[in-house]
């Protein structure tokens, strides 16, 4: 009786509602890892994927943003003002896809856990563009437990003009077998012309390694550094990440002073960040982006205008005797002080026509956050 008496309007909503979630839920199923699937039978299934099948196994999208990783087909492309270029071979190919108003954002694409060789090469085809130089990131981070490190960094690709695919290679650094993930960390922004696209991702071992003529982007191995914990004294605050081959750990609530940032790094055998060349600048800006956890924009370095009667230019104040600048990245007008008692700040920004710079700033303000690296 109860139903008779329902408005057809209201049923009509009700299965409009019920349609519209499991076309959401069937879509969502092409991106949930295969169950129960050991790291062996993982292994195999990365020696090859062109996403032809139109699934991502065993990589899996596990974004939180408004931007999703979805197989696409070249025919048939999502955002049709600006397709990508032609796929060498096939037609399907994986691409950050945003919403109707080209909102920004984050995506992560990972594996489920597989056992990796030493030897293991993982090569894989990207497409990145953006209406600003370095304007959107893309990296590819190993994962062992708790622990990342970065394997590549793409975001010097990433410009208005690039219009190709790209090839990409590099070793997977592990002196044994090892169960690991790897995962691809992006940042797409909200311009028409910013696009990200994978293809062709092969797990290579060592004595099956190709080449092709494309564009090969190859990283130089790095050695993790062995006290790189996931927290900083297991402080859940402060995350760490390996990045190249330091150790960097990002305050989050600890905000401070110069002189409280440097004694608490000190607590923990690190020093605080001294930024000495210009692709360590771009290796922590590009790891910032895509961890949107790291709240803060202004972070203390190591940077500080020494006492007086000393050497009368800026130094990294960490290790005695402490070292003058041989590289900078000041802000336009910067430094405005020469003086004791003033420090350095790195700053960085989403929005990237602000980019990321240096800034001289009282030793004793407070509520900056600060980053420790190993020594």
């Amino acid at each position: 009786m109860f139903i008779k008496k329902m408005n057809f309007r209201f049923l009509l909503v009700l299965v409009t509602v019920a349609v519209s979630l499991s076309k959401q839920d069937e879509e969502a199923n092409m991106f949930i890892p295969s169950l129960e699937i050991d790291p062996q039978s993982a292994r195999i299934l990365l020696n090859s994927n062109d996403f032809e099948s139109g699934s991502a196994d065993p990589w899996y999208d596990s974004s939180s943003s408004t931007v999703h990783w979805v197989v696409e087909d070249f025919t048939m492309p999502s955002e049709v003002n600006y397709p990508p270029p032609i796929p060498s071979s096939g037609t399907k190919y994986l691409r950050a896809t945003r919403d109707a108003q080209l909102s920004p954002g984050f995506v992560i694409l990972r594996t489920v856990e597989f056992m990796a060789l030493p030897g293991d090469r993982i090569t894989f085809k990207f497409w990145i563009r953006s209406k600003y130089t370095f304007g959107n990131t893309l990296e590819l981070i190993l994962a062992i437990g708790d622990t990342e490190t970065t394997l590549l960094t793409l975001s010097s690709y990433s410009t208005s003009v690039n219009l190709e695919w790209r090839q990409a290679s590099t070793l997977i650094p592990v002196p044994e077998p090892t169960v690991l993930t790897l995962a691809f960390y992006a940042s797409c922004g909200g311009n028409a012309e910013d696009a990200i696209a994978i293809d062709d991702i092969v797990l290579e071992p060592s004595d099956e390694i190709t080449t092709t003529g494309l564009t090969t982007v190859t990283s130089t191995t790095t050695v993790k550094p062995k006290d790189c914990a996931p927290y900083f004294q297991g402080n859940t605050k402060v995350p760490c990440w390996a990045l190249g081959n330091k150790c960097y750990c990002f305050t989050n609530s600890n905000s401070g002073n110069w002189e409280q940032a440097d004694a608490f790094c000190r607590t923990g055998n690190m020093t605080l960040l001294s930024v000495e060349t210009e692709e360590e600048e771009k290796l922590i800006y590009n790891h910032w982006q895509v961890h949107p956890e790291l709240k803060s924009e202004k972070y203390w370095t190591s940077g500080k205008f020494p006492q007086k009667g000393y050497n009368r230019t800026y130094e990294w104040a960490t290790v005695e005797p402490f070292q003058r600048f041989t590289y900078t990245n000041w802000q336009s007008g910067k430094p405005g002080h020469s003086d004791f008692g003033y420090c350095v700040y790195f700053f960085m920004d989403f929005d990237f026509e602000s980019g990321y710079y240096w800034v001289d700033y009282s030793c004793y303000s407070l509520y900056l956050e600060y980053i420790c690296e190993s020594v």
